[in-house]
């Protein structure tokens, strides 16, 4: 699975956001492209731009559970989106996904 690569000053950054309960750190409200949805299968990526203060893109798991719309479908490859970013259990992924 593919994630963010952070460098010094992005991991700065987003220590200075507020944790999450049970110990996962979340990072509100950050920016991304929808790289890749499969409604198949009911999960995707998100490609964030910038996170690591140098422009660098990663992408970030989701699943389609995590889309607050609740018409689901609405979200496509390609959509701007609002996400938070937990430290999941199996890397970083994206919750509370959110068109913009």
């Amino acid at each position: 699975m593919a994630g963010i690569r952070l460098d010094r000053m992005g991991r700065e950054h987003l220590q200075k956001l507020s944790s999450g309960s049970h110990g996962e750190e979340k990072h509100h409200d950050i920016a991304g492209r929808v790289k890749m949805f499969r409604r198949e299968r009911d999960f995707g990526f998100i490609a964030f731009t910038g996170i690591s203060g140098s422009g660098e893109r990663g992408d970030v798991y989701f699943h389609k559970a995590d889309i607050l719309d609740p018409f689901k479908a609405s979200i496509h490859e390609g959509d701007m989106v609002i996400a938070d970013i937990i430290d999941g259990k199996r890397g970083l992924q994206a919750v509370r996904v959110r068109r913009f």
